[in-house]
């Protein structure tokens, strides 16, 4: 998990130099691995690594708990190993599975949200204020709640924590110049 939170990390900053570029900010080339190295950065990975660990955890639990039950209602029925060994093995590819691609995808955006949003605030430190508009997918599949987010603006801090909106969010922030 830690290496797919670092490459999603990487690709906001890389997202964020571009984007940038694209508005007409002066973006300094950097390799990505330097830029990693700021504490800003190194503290959101962190943080990002430690909060993935207790979704894992979560998911280790539901399991847990599903196989339990799976186990107990055939034991009830008097279901022989075989037939509770096969319901049981559904059970839990369907619950791993699903929480866990879940807990990757929305894990990935979160921080790929994080870095962009720290990008842009160390690309305003040379007295530009750099805000961020809220950017969607932008296809039939965006949800109503992030199509009425589209396009609104808001400061680096008040943007941060707002992307993810929800649990398999594909949204991203792309940057606007300010005062």
């Amino acid at each position: 998990e830690n290496q797919f939170v670092r490459s999603g990390y990487e690709a906001g900053i890389r997202h964020a130099d571009t984007a940038a570029r694209k508005q007409g900010f002066d973006v300094p080339d950097r390799e990505v691995v330097a830029i990693l190295e700021r504490p800003i950065h190194r503290d959101e990975l962190e943080l990002a690594f430690t909060r993935d660990y207790s979704e894992l955890e979560g998911i280790t639990q539901a399991v847990s708990q599903q196989s339990n039950r799976t186990l107990a209602e055939g034991l009830a029925a008097g279901e022989g190993p075989d037939d509770i060994a096969r319901r049981l093995t559904d059970r839990v590819d369907k619950i791993g599975k699903t929480r866990a691609t879940t807990l990757a995808r929305t894990s990935i955006i979160d921080v790929h949200s994080s870095a962009s949003l720290n990008r842009y605030e160390e690309l305003g430190a040379g007295g530009v204020t750099v805000k961020a508009e809220h950017q969607t997918a932008g296809d039939r599949r965006v949800c109503p709640k992030c199509a009425s987010l589209a396009g609104s603006i808001y400061t680096i801090e008040e943007a941060k924590g707002r992307i993810p909106v929800h649990a398999r969010c594909r949204c991203s922030w792309i940057p606007v110049g300010g005062s």
